[in-house]
């Protein structure tokens, strides 16, 4: 079944257009800052396969997964990338989920939602997988266990 995911053209963070691709498109979204200060891009993250995870402050869910991804990313021993995205909270309350759950990959800023618009997502939250040349190749919407996650990453990006 393919999936349909929404992707944003970026137009040098100026804006840009929605288009639709399908599971496998390798266009990504622009870059995106970084909680901890700076950017970074999709494109930042290329060479290797990329869990890129949506969560925010006021999701419950996204609070009870985010241990069991730390766990995930360590067992990798980077294998894989991971990159959270806060969606919709102030710096102040991402930092203070990044302090609660002890998630020490990067983090980036989703303030507007735009990114997590732009990879169709629709319910959070959202973890989207990327192979290593940046390609979409799955996308799971709802909370993953660490079992859950790490079975999903062999299926999809290590097989």
């Amino acid at each position: 079944m393919a999936v349909v995911v929404a992707l944003l053209t970026s137009t040098g963070g100026t804006g840009g257009t929605a288009e639709q691709a399908s599971t496998g498109s390798s266009d990504q979204p622009g870059s995106f800052e970084l909680l901890n200060g700076g950017s970074a891009s999709f494109d930042t993250y290329r060479g290797k396969p990329l869990v890129v995870n949506f969560f925010a402050s006021w999701c419950t869910p996204c609070l009870a997964e985010l241990p069991g991804f730390e766990r995930v990313r360590t067992d990798l021993d980077g294998q894989v990338g991971f990159v959270g995205l806060n969606l919709k909270d102030s710096v102040r309350a991402g930092r203070r989920v990044v302090e609660q759950t002890g998630i020490t990959y990067d983090i980036g800023r989703d303030p507007n939602g735009t990114l997590f618009q732009s990879f169709g997502a629709v319910a959070m939250p959202t973890t989207v997988f990327l192979d290593a040349d940046g390609k979409v190749i799955d996308v799971h919407s709802g909370e993953l266990s660490a079992v859950a996650l790490r079975e999903r990453i062999d299926k999809v990006l290590l097989s």
